[in-house]
């Protein structure tokens, strides 16, 4: 690709026959790459006035000045800085057209994935459930897009659950019930759930019209039919809740696939009012309606469910750490809650550590911050964004321009 910056040396002694070769910058990046250039006509320029009149890797230095002394045809710029979108700026300035004319060196390509990261351009729709709310803050719905940096609130409310479907998707605001928005961010319908239900997770089936709802202050996931608005099953893990009447097991996010649900919850014996933490990710057979297979234990809290080419995929959230198949991928230093993906890249929420006091003998890094971070999966660079004057408690996020209907993801390892 003639206009790329990242050329390899093969590439860069093709386009350089019978050119004098430039280097821009006076460092090691030179060491790597000087034995494999072809031309015997070299130089360097830098823009330290301190290299200038001295000489490196047994090349002289001049100033960038020097190039206006040839034609583009006679020369080619190799950039040998870290610091190289500045110099390609320079280039660019100077008429020189990047590809044709000049290039990175090659070891340098590593900073492409630094590159990529930065530029991407994705719109992420967040939800916060902090009690707090005003026409900017606090709890509610935000579109945030990465390449501005701009977030926007949208709507306010105790917000949890997300739902993206491609004409509409459905928030769970715990105060008012589940919202059905259009991407006008018009409310369309809205369905009310039972009082101290304490309503988190949600997903839509649109093959059966039923939404799946984690109501942990029922100690249950409830049913719900879109199109008549009202409740038509409950499932309850055990018979606690009939006893007792109170959250037991704290099930909170739900995932609906092959007609199995998916649920996450912080006990799996329930008991965590008595704060033991013994949480797992269950597979629910809601034909037969018992639990199937238990996928994962040893969890503590545990959120935000979804399969990545059939893969599980889930946040132990009080550990910071992101969990895909059976498989720690990352860990974080914050309250982890909120997946999503787009090709290469995962998009992570990050809340204030909801239990600091538990972690001291967890971590010794424990994040007050709030916002997202994008984990490339094959570098592990991971890039955050900081939402903590705006909220401090993210619950579940979508990208709303991905192409969630077309493309596939694959996992490279």
């Amino acid at each position: 690709m003639a206009s790329s910056k990242w050329k390899t040396i093969d590439e860069i002694n093709s386009i350089s026959k019978e050119k004098k070769i430039i280097f821009w910058g006076a460092s090691h990046w030179i060491d790597k790459i000087i034995g494999l250039i072809n031309s015997k006509d070299k130089f360097i320029v830098d823009n330290n006035v301190y290299n200038q009149g001295h000489s490196y890797a047994g090349l002289n230095i001049f100033s960038p000045e020097e190039l206006k002394k040839f034609t583009k045809d006679e020369i080619y710029v190799v950039i040998t800085t870290g610091n190289y979108s500045s110099v390609i700026d320079e280039l660019s300035k100077m008429s020189f057209i990047m590809g044709e004319n000049f290039c990175c060196a090659p070891p340098l390509n590593v900073r492409e994935d630094i590159d990529n990261i930065n530029n991407l351009d994705f719109k992420v729709l967040l939800t916060s459930h902090q009690h707090q709310s005003d026409k900017t803050s606090g709890g509610g719905l935000y579109l945030f897009e990465t390449k501005s940096r701009k977030l926007e609130k949208k709507y306010s409310g105790k917000c949890r659950g997300l739902h993206l479907e491609k004409n509409f998707f459905l928030v769970v605001d715990m105060l008012k019930g589940i919202l059905k928005f259009d991407y006008n961010y018009n409310i369309l319908d809205t369905i009310q759930f039972e009082k101290n239900s304490e309503p988190h997770g949600i997903f839509y089936d649109n093959k059966t019209d039923l939404i799946y709802l984690g109501t942990p202050g029922r100690d249950s996931i409830s049913i719900y039919s879109l199109k008549k608005k009202i409740k038509v099953d409950e499932f309850f893990i055990s018979n606690k809740w009939n006893l007792n009447k109170k959250d037991n097991h704290h099930l909170n996010d739900v995932f609906f696939k092959n007609n199995y649900l998916y649920i996450s919850l912080f006990s799996i014996d329930g008991k965590w009012s008595e704060e033991i933490y013994d949480g797992g990710i269950l597979k629910i057979d809601l034909k037969e309606k018992k639990i199937k297979e238990i996928i994962h234990t040893d969890l503590k809290m545990p959120h935000s469910i979804c399969f990545v080419e059939d893969k599980i995929c889930f946040c132990d959230s009080m550990r910071g750490d992101f969990w895909y198949d059976s498989n720690k991928i990352s860990s974080f230093s914050g309250y982890l809650r909120g997946i999503d993906y787009e090709r290469e890249y995962f998009i992570l929420g990050v809340s204030e550590h909801r239990y600091p006091e538990k972690m001291k003998k967890l971590s010794n890094n424990i994040n007050l911050n709030t916002g997202i971070y994008i984990l490339d999966k094959n570098t592990k660079i991971n890039k955050f964004f900081d939402f903590s004057d705006k909220f401090s408690a993210l619950h579940a996020l979508k990208l709303i321009n991905k192409k969630y209907y077309e493309k596939k993801f694959v996992w490279t390892t």
